[in-house]
């Protein structure tokens, strides 16, 4: 149980593991940006220290050595942002590898100066490299995996080419450093996948209350806000390419249904209508929608056929007439107005309009039927 509980702690879900790497790429960018400046400042410095404040100059070998270091510093740093602009494109997978390279490279940098600083002087210390490995966690969140390994091995690496040179005490300061360094990782990763999770779990609630709040609660298909909202961002759909549609139903005599048999009975009625509609129009583009009483609306969002239109209208006329009340069969029908808009730059209230006419028209020449008509 405890040992479960530790690999849960260390690893990333994959529920949120892309969100996790996406979350940890974007804050690196940044930081090693930071770091890219400060190393260019830095080591700009040390070049200038080397030339001109330094009485041998590049005269000496001690002197060549740092100043191509420094050199080799700010090189590599400059093809890092460079390659890191040029991909910027590219999968977050590449991207973060393409980071990790450049972070090896920084701490094997700073290995071999701190050796090297070490070989001159035995006395002195890891300072440099303590003070590195610490940059590396404060600033960059790296997985875990990747942060054990990179400064567990630099730490072999170091203290293999400084044998017999660093001290007992200086080892296991650094190897402190080291451990501690890889707890900051752990904690933040951790950190930050308790931040995405709790950030997805408060997404999802307010998506379900939206959700909720664009449904009509007894029928659960959109209310009348949020059908007009969509039909009106649909219009900006429609071009030479493609049309849309927009079916409007009204229940016929539904009064003398509610007055003959009460409102439990209307209330049925109205559910059985929005269970054929959306059996009848169930496909992804298309929505239902419910603009009061015993108005309901259809929204097809891509181009289709006046015969299919037509068909399922009909096949939704059909299954409303085979509705039933305590084994009574209810004298339920329905007249719709079809209109198929080609015509761009119409606004809501104008296709409204449209609609709403042919919908007059239906029920005052003939009720229980459909009228289609093309918008162009």
């Amino acid at each position: 149980m405890i040992w479960k509980r530790v690999v849960n702690f260390l690893t990333v879900p994959s529920d949120i593991r892309e969100e996790f790497y996406s979350s940890c790429l974007r804050k690196n960018k940044t930081s090693l940006l930071i770091i890219s400046i400060m190393i260019y400042l830095i080591e700009a410095f040390n070049v200038i220290r080397v030339l001109f404040m330094s009485r041998s100059g590049l005269s000496s070998l001690n002197n060549r050595l740092y100043f191509y270091m420094y050199c080799i510093l700010m090189g590599v740093t400059t093809v890092y942002l460079f390659l890191q602009r040029l991909f910027s494109n590219r999968s977050v997978t590449f991207q973060r590898r393409m980071q990790y390279i450049a972070i090896i490279f920084f701490l094997l940098w700073v290995i071999s100066l701190n050796t090297y600083d070490m070989i001159r002087n035995p006395d002195a210390e890891a300072y440099v490299l303590i003070m590195a490995i610490f940059s590396l966690t404060i600033f960059l969140q790296l997985s875990n995996s990747f942060a054990a390994f990179s400064l567990g091995a630099g730490y072999l690496l170091f203290i293999w080419l400084n044998w017999g040179v660093i001290e007992k005490g200086p080892a296991i300061n650094l190897a402190i450093a080291v451990l501690v360094a890889i707890g900051i990782n752990i904690a933040q990763c951790h950190h930050n996948v308790v931040e995405i999770t709790q950030r997805k779990e408060i997404n999802k609630i307010n998506r379900q209350l939206e959700a909720l709040l664009e449904q009509d609660q007894m029928l659960s298909i959109l209310n009348k806000s949020a059908f007009e909202y969509r039909l009106q961002n649909a219009l900006g759909l429609v071009d030479a390419s493609n049309t849309i549609s927009v079916l409007m139903l009204d229940l016929d005599d539904f009064k003398s249904v509610n007055d003959r048999y009460g409102h439990p009975c209307g209330d049925y009625v109205l559910m059985q209508v929005a269970k054929s509609l959306k059996e009848v129009f169930c496909e992804e583009d298309q929505l239902i929608g419910r603009l009061g009483g015993d108005e309901f609306a259809v929204l097809q969002l891509h181009s289709i056929s006046e015969k299919r239109l037509e068909k399922l209208a009909e096949q939704f006329l059909a299954s409303i007439s085979e509705i039933r009340w305590n084994g009574t069969s209810l004298p339920v029908g329905c007249s719709i107005g079809i209109i198929q808009v080609r015509k761009t730059n119409l606004t809501y209230n104008e296709l409204y309009k449209e609609v709403d006419q042919l919908l007059y028209s239906v029920k005052r020449d003939q009720k229980g039927r459909y009228q289609f008509k093309i918008l162009v």
